[in-house]
């Protein structure tokens, strides 16, 4: 493949929280590999998807066991999730644009309607920061049938062993989405990535079979544990022309084998958390109070709370590990806390407040 410069399009970073070790993420608007050199210092196996028993096209063998076309596998990776309804299969070359190899994994699903049609490039509620969108909340997919996998999606993930703690790494992959022949398919989706330490959510664009560039990730982190699980998830589209997400060349490696011109090094740090799993949010049913409990220290964070029509009842700024709300007055039903610990981090979690 004929090498293009690379295109920078956005970056974001984040890191001063101990416990979250992305160190920043990257998007670049082409086709062309980043890292150099990488070769057999790729610690994904089959990250072009090159080795499966799966049809083609029009075949749909399904690579996903809870689904109803389920007939086939991809090796040293494994579908989660899903339902007995999701269909995502593998094209080639002939139908769909693959960057790498022959043939690329399609999440394909059908879709549904959230009220009215969500479309993710226009939607107020969600905030794009650089690569990555803010304001994700697992709730705007609870009005999807569990047979197409729910709030939960469907997602391929690996586990990548023998990493050596605190060493940085570098996820690299590409991500296209899936372009209708008459052109009917025109508006991005939306996939999420969690390498240990949440979600991060991004918007994949159609890629038309003769014109189609995609988009370059580069996440960089560092690692906390000797195995992490790389996991791609895909929810079933909310609007009939979103594109389900397309995925091939997924790399991970040592930094050292970055080109010279792309750092990974946040200047300045803009939040001082990552993922959702820092936080965790309950209600107390007898002393009536809303529980926020961060595993270390805050500083000057916000949190709000809104009801399931999105209405906000309650604000505030904190500083501090745990947080007590005395709410006597809420009624039964979910409810969203939303925390934000600066301008490019903000963290939703559904809380349930069940009747006695």
């Amino acid at each position: 493949m004929k090498k293009s410069a690379i295109v920078v399009l956005s970056l974001f970073s984040s890191l001063t929280y101990s416990y979250s070790q992305i160190i920043s993420i990257q998007c670049f608007n082409q086709n062309d590999s980043i890292g150099i050199n990488v070769g057999k210092n790729n610690l994904i196996v089959n990250g072009g998807f090159e080795n499966t028993n799966c049809g083609f096209n029009s075949n749909w063998n399904s690579f996903c066991p809870k689904s109803a076309f389920y007939t086939c596998n991809i090796e040293n990776w494994v579908c989660v999730g899903g339902g007995s309804a999701v269909y995502p299969h593998f094209y080639d070359t002939t139908f769909e644009f693959v960057v790498e190899g022959k043939r690329a994994p399609y999440f394909e699903n059908l879709y549904t309607k959230v009220n009215s049609e969500l479309n993710y490039d226009t939607a107020t509620f969600l905030k794009e920061n650089g690569c990555s969108i803010q304001n994700i909340s697992t709730s705007i997919f609870s009005n999807i049938p569990s047979n197409y996998g729910g709030e939960n999606g469907l997602s391929l993930e690996q586990i990548v062993s023998n990493l050596v703690i605190g060493n940085i790494y570098i996820l690299e992959f590409w991500a296209g989405g899936g372009f209708d022949a008459k052109n009917q398919i025109v508006e991005e989706g939306l996939f999420a990535v969690d390498i240990g330490f949440g979600n991060h959510y991004f918007k994949n664009k159609p890629t038309p079979l003769k014109t189609g560039i995609g988009s370059r990730y580069l996440i960089a982190f560092k690692a906390i544990k000797s195995n992490h699980t790389i996991k791609f998830t895909n929810w079933l589209p909310q609007k009939s022309n979103c594109a389900d997400l397309i995925l091939d060349d997924v790399r991970l490696y040592g930094s050292e084998f970055l080109p010279k011109n792309i750092s990974i090094n946040p200047s300045p740090p803009q939040s001082n958390f990552v993922g959702e799993d820092i936080v965790d949010v309950s209600f107390n049913n007898k002393t009536k109070q809303i529980v926020i409990t961060f595993l270390e220290d805050q500083k000057k964070i916000s949190i709000k709370i809104k009801n399931s029509r999105g209405k906000q009842i309650f604000a505030l700024n904190f500083t501090g590990r745990e947080l007590l709300i005395d709410q006597e007055d809420l009624k039964t039903g979910d409810y969203i806390v939303q925390i934000s610990s600066g301008r490019n981090s903000l963290i939703s979690k559904k809380l349930e407040i069940k009747p006695k």
